[in-house]
């Protein structure tokens, strides 16, 4: 489920989204959405699931990376 955000005036997203509650819930979205790459009946070659490995550990360690005073231009988003 979407939500829309109405910015006022001046704003931008980052007066109006708590960046760290963003990653968080970012992360959490990536890595259910991907659970099914690392189970043994997954059809990825095991090259593409230690690919998947990798990708999700990168999500995970996200949160640690960051602050509160994070811009949500500054974050380098992993990818698979």
């Amino acid at each position: 489920m979407g939500y829309e955000i109405v910015l006022k005036d001046n704003e931008t997203l980052d007066d109006v989204v708590d960046v760290m509650d963003y990653i968080r819930s970012w992360c959490i979205d990536v890595l259910q959405s991907t659970d099914w790459t690392q189970l043994p009946d997954s059809p990825l070659s095991d090259e593409n699931k230690e690919k998947y490995r990798v990708f999700r550990q990168k999500v995970r360690d996200l949160p640690a990376k960051y602050n509160d005073d994070t811009k949500l231009d500054e974050i380098e988003w992993p990818s698979p």
